[in-house]
């Protein structure tokens, strides 16, 4: 497959569009949500990781489906996940702002997503009480780490569905004038990369950013009114 100046023009085109797309608001917002909220930087780095190959991964599926099969999503699905993202932001926007009044200096960032998983811990250990039982059940436990991890992945999954992406990928193609073989694919997955890049680098930035922030009680707590903020602004920014 050679390759002119034009396609690699596009191609180049494609790594650009990655770099943005991967700094939307409602990404960084996302990121900062799951990176934030560890004590240790490994497991941060983790999270972010995971948040990032999730993201890629629902990328990459529809991507590939997009160039088999020269459809993208309906354009109804696109709208929905808006909202839900959008309601989400708003939550833990409104949560933050909560547990700052109410705990002061002494308040901890949570995820959003972590909080889903709890109310729907609590939700199950409530109706295990409720219900009678023969014999006795241990204690349902909580185990937050892995509940951050799976929330990360799942977060990353559901930022990746969207109409956006397949239709960028097919006008790629086009452009490129590759076909749906190979040359679709190293296309797509150019588009991935930058994507991972600018997602890796925005970890990286939430991740040391609150780790020095939280060795000073009033920075953590102006970091968590930030971010407070800026998830009511991007969350209520998909209504409006």
């Amino acid at each position: 497959m050679s390759i002119n100046f034009s396609q690699l023009s596009v191609f180049f085109l494609a790594l650009l569009l990655g770099l943005r797309h991967g700094i939307d608001w409602d990404h960084i917002a996302a990121i900062t949500d799951v990176t934030g909220t560890s004590d240790h930087r490994h497991e941060a780095l983790f999270s972010g990781f995971l948040y990032i190959i999730g993201h890629a991964f629902v990328v990459i599926i529809l991507g590939l489906a997009a160039i088999a099969v020269g459809v993208n999503l309906p354009d109804w699905v696109d709208p929905i996940m808006e909202k839900f993202v959008g309601i989400t932001l708003v939550l833990v926007g409104v949560w933050l702002l909560i547990s700052i009044l109410r705990y002061g200096k002494n308040f901890k960032l949570k995820s959003r997503w972590i909080l889903v998983l709890d109310f729907v811990n609590k939700i199950s250990l409530f109706l295990h009480n409720k219900i009678p039982h023969k014999h006795e059940h241990q204690e349902l436990q909580q185990v937050e780490g892995k509940n951050v991890w799976k929330a990360a992945f799942t977060i990353g999954m559901i930022h990746g569905v969207g109409a956006e992406t397949p239709t960028q990928v097919l006008l790629f193609v086009t452009a490129a004038g590759v076909g749906h073989g190979i040359g679709g694919i190293l296309l797509l997955f150019t588009f991935v990369f930058g994507l991972a890049l600018s997602n890796t680098a925005i970890s990286l930035f939430s991740i040391f950013g609150f780790a020095k922030a939280k060795k000073n009680s009033n920075i953590y707590v102006g970091l968590g009114l930030i971010t407070a903020c800026f998830s009511l602004f991007v969350g209520l920014s998909y209504f409006l």
